[in-house]
């Protein structure tokens, strides 16, 4: 069993020739692969969420700050 995991970020979306060639390629690694999974990320439709105080914040504090 293997997951890909595949990242695309074109604007274009299924209009971009580099996401459709990455898409073909990630089907034909899991094609024939039993239990094989693709999970796909479009960064482009759905952007990750902007770095704000708390992630700063918490990226700063010491785990044991955190479980007190």
């Amino acid at each position: 069993m293997s997951q890909i995991l595949l990242v695309t970020s074109s604007p274009r979306g299924t209009a971009s020739y580099s996401t459709r060639v990455t898409h073909a390629l990630a089907e034909s690694l899991i094609s024939g692969r039993k239990g094989s999974s693709l999970i796909v990320r479009d960064l482009a439709s759905e952007p990750p969420q902007h770095i704000g105080d708390s992630f700063s914040v918490a990226r700063n504090t010491s785990a044991n700050a955190i479980q007190q």
